[in-house]
């Protein structure tokens, strides 16, 4: 029998990339009959009339807005992990995936081990995902963003975690990811989500320029193995997750990994606590704006206005 899903956006203030996602589900939708519900769960600045019109036009029956809360981030999701449904789905409004990819999400899972704490995809500037996304969807840069960016990359303290350790010279010649994520281990900090990618803008430009001229190609989902990981990679940052809802309350609830007020170090603590896996199906490429650290929210509202013209315009079958 197929799982029933939940898909949960957190909005903040992207209200019109919220029209990509529902016009990409809209079409994954005709495909795929698991997705019970789509919900926006708005934080203080809420959604305006006319997006949220719009949407429900799109999605019809499935939609649902919860607009009661605040920006409190665990709050929202809490009411994530209440779901009743088989499997939730939280993904931060700055995430995109094409309706494809998110046919493949859906059918991947089936694929979730019960060690799998959780299952994501291949995000663009994920951690620890961009090296793969780069390998998997955008070879012919690969290269070039390693050269010219990775290796060059400067690791200083920030937010009380020092990252000097990983100025190390065998990352100065050549990228080899797995040193970098076996340094990134030895860090004795809970924040471990760390790369050049999550530290360089430009680095981020160069990508998304990259993908926005070559969509097809980098956008759309391969066939590729899902890879079951409980050691390589220390960390990752949850922009997207596909988990069982009582899973993610356990998350956080644990009052031993309450650490920020976000769910990026519980995650990561209890997997490792657990002896879980992370399951990342490297074949399903999701485009992240970029990271909050930048705070380059004009160079953000072009680009999402350049995706929403691409979902608008581009061929969903």
């Amino acid at each position: 029998m197929p799982k029933m899903i939940d898909i949960f956006y957190l909005t903040t203030r992207r209200h019109k990339f919220l029209l990509a996602h529902a016009n990409e589900l809209s079409y994954a939708m005709r495909k795929v009959k698991s997705i019970r519900h789509v919900y926006f769960l708005c934080g203080s600045n809420g959604i305006d009339n006319i997006t949220r019109s719009k949407i429900e036009t799109i999605l019809q029956e499935k939609v649902r807005f919860e607009v009661e809360y605040t920006d409190d981030y665990i709050k929202k999701l809490k009411r994530i992990a209440n779901s009743d449904a088989d499997l939730c789905i939280k993904i931060d409004e700055d995430c995109y995936m094409t309706s494809q990819s998110w046919v493949e999400m859906i059918n991947g899972a089936d694929e979730l081990l019960e060690d799998d704490l959780f299952l994501t995809g291949c995000i663009t500037n994920g951690i620890p995902t961009c090296d793969l996304f780069l390998r998997n969807h955008a070879e012919p840069i690969r290269s070039h963003i390693e050269k010219t960016y990775f290796c060059t990359t400067n690791f200083y303290p920030i937010n009380g975690a020092d990252y000097r350790s990983l100025n190390h010279p065998n990352l100065k010649d050549r990228w080899d990811p797995d040193l970098f994520w076996k340094l990134v281990s030895e860090i004795n900090h809970p924040y471990q989500g760390i790369h050049p990618m999550r530290m360089r803008f430009d680095a981020n430009v160069v990508m998304n320029s990259y993908i926005l001229n070559n969509f097809e190609q980098t956008m759309l989902p391969k066939k590729m193995n899902i890879i079951h990981d409980k050691i390589k990679y220390p960390h990752y940052c949850p922009q997207f997750l596909m988990m069982i809802p009582e899973r993610l309350m356990q998350v956080l609830t644990a009052k031993e990994f309450d650490f920020d007020g976000y769910d990026e170090v519980p995650l990561n603590l209890f997997r490792e606590s657990k002896g879980m896996s992370m399951a990342i199906a490297q074949g399903i490429p999701i485009l992240h704006t970029m990271f909050n650290w930048s705070q380059q929210y004009e160079y953000e509202n072009c680009l999402i206005d350049e995706i929403v013209r691409i979902s608008e315009n581009r061929n969903h079958e």
